[in-house]
This record gives structure tokens, sequence and C-alpha cells, in this order.
């Protein structure tokens, strides 16, 4: 894990500025307002005014300010990169919360996995191990389980669009990178932006091929990415050890929500053996992996002796 920062010296590195800035800072989340049909005038401004206090607090805060742009530049981030790069494999399409889920509900995002026919849902807590208080979201999870009521995310807009409204008993899982890989990806993504705008100012006949090749190249990099693997990893690791945790507990429906999810991610990870297989992702450092299996070795009860 990175060593940790100070809230007198932490700040935003120039290419992460930059690509929260492109990226995150004008993307569009879920307004409440639109929800006018299914919910109370007061409820939702209620939520609307708890929003805006919680935001109150970033913005006289520097630091909770600075790390959440880092939060929010990586849940766009691994956002697009399933979409277009296929991360989580194909069928699957990664919704982003509105604010008050976000902050309230703690659901950064939710994955919609399509099999056949009908769609499976996994709330996804995006969070970056720098400010790691992972300990505190494993446990936030097992004692969801252990209370017998998963997440909830109220102002919920499917992909395909034919859902309105409170998607309740979520498996949550934690996922997340370090602050290196974090930037690696937010360089290589703003590399492919400029060289795609430089493409489009020319016709077909002036597109050099030396432009064509590193669009490609960089392109590839992304697709290749071996973070990929160890947040398939990740969630795999939670999946099996939350809905073990939760068939110890008696709680049966909740652990066969895990363990159907659980069986859909091993079949997206057996499908990206060439990339898991590779040198790169062979010599990576899982660091998140790592903070994550510490955290559930801790905080979850050792399974019984057989």
């Amino acid at each position: 894990m990175p060593a940790q920062e100070t809230p007198r010296e932490f700040h935003l590195l120039e290419v992460e500025q930059k690509a929260y800035e492109l990226l995150a800072k004008k993307r569009e989340r879920t307004e409440l307002s639109s929800f006018a049909d299914l919910y109370e005038k007061g409820v939702i401004e209620k939520d609307e005014l708890t929003v805006r206090e919680i935001e109150k607090t970033f913005s006289s805060d520097k630091t909770k300010e600075g790390l959440k742009k880092l939060s929010e530049l990586f849940e766009v981030l691994f956002s697009k990169l399933v979409e277009l790069e296929d991360w989580l494999g194909d069928d699957v399409f990664v919704v982003e919360t509105s604010t008050f889920d976000d902050y309230v509900n703690g659901v950064d995002a939710v994955a919609e996995f399509l099999r056949e026919g009908s769609l499976t849902h996994l709330g996804l807590a995006i969070d970056v191990t720098f400010t790691s208080d992972t300990q505190k979201k494993i446990t936030k999870i097992r004692d969801e389980i252990k209370g017998g009521k998963l997440p909830l995310v109220r102002y919920f807009v499917s992909e395909s669009g034919d859902f309105r409204g409170e998607l309740s008993n979520i498996p949550r899982v934690v996922l997340g990178t370090d602050r290196k890989t974090l930037d690696e990806l937010a360089e290589l993504w703003l590399d492919f932006l400029h060289l795609r705008k430089r493409k489009q100012t020319l016709t077909e006949r002036e597109v050099p091929f030396q432009l064509t090749q590193k669009i490609r190249e960089v392109k590839e990099k992304l697709q290749n990415h071996p973070l990929q693997i160890e947040l398939l990893a990740q969630i795999e690791l939670q999946l099996e050890s939350f809905g073990k945790y939760a068939a110890s507990l008696g709680k049966t429906d909740i652990a066969l929500k895990y363990k159907s999810v659980l069986a859909i991610i091993r079949k997206i990870r057996d499908g990206k053996k060439e990339i898991e297989n590779s040198p790169e992702t062979k010599t990576r450092e899982m660091k998140m992996f790592h903070d994550i299996e510490h955290a559930l070795n801790s905080i979850l009860p050792a399974p019984a002796s057989e």
C-alpha cells in the first residue's frame, strides 16, 4: 500500500487534474428530480438537501475534495473501460449512481450482467487504496449480511432504460486500485483522446501511418491492461468470501445472490486467460487485492474446520 499522504501535502498531480477536468467534472449523473413520478416531492427535496450538506464537507476540506476527485476519476475510467474495452467481458454495463446513492448508500456504480435474456446486478463500491479504509468498508458489508439486508440504490435507471426506481438487495463489493495505476490509466486515456482528436482533423489520405499505429498501440494497452484481471480477482474473492459467510449464518437467499454473481465473474475471468497469463499481469503486485484479502481474513470469522 502506498505511504499515506498528510492533508498538508496532498494535492492532485497534473495528469490527475487534467483527466478529472476532461472526464469526470462534466459527467452527467442521475438527477433526483427526474424521479418525481415515483417519489413524493418531500422525499426528493430531503435527499437533495442531504447531498448539498455532504458536498459542503468536501468543499471545506481540500484533502477530502482531492480524494473525492480521484475516486470520481477512477469511477469514470472504469466505466469507460468496461463499456469500450470489455474489461468485464461482453454484455456487461456499468451504471453510475446518483450522488445521493453514492454518498448515502455507498454504491458508486451498479454492474448489469446480461445473461440468458435477464439482468443480474452487482453493486460496486469503488475505492482507491491511498485513502485505505478498506477494513471499514469490508466491515460494513459483513454487518449488512449479518443483518440480513443488502444495499439498495434508490434512484436507479437501468442501462436499457426499462427499469427505474429502487434497486434493492444488491451484493456489494469493494473495487479499487492504487494511485500509481490510476495515473497510468489516466495518462493512457489522455493520450488516446489527444491522438484521436489529431486524426479527426485530417482527411483519410492525410492520416500518417505512424499516427494510426500509435492509436492502435495505446488502445491495445488499455484493452490488455493487467488491472482488469486484478479487479476481477478482487470481485471473485469477495463474492466467494461473503457468500460463504452468508451461508454460515443461514442467510440462504443472500448466499445464493453472491453465488450466482460469482459464477458469472468466474466465467468472465476464464475468458481472459491470455491477459491473465501475460508477463505484465504475472509480475503485477496486486496491492489492492492483497489489501482486501487481509481485510477479509481479519474481519470475517475463520471457516469451521471439517
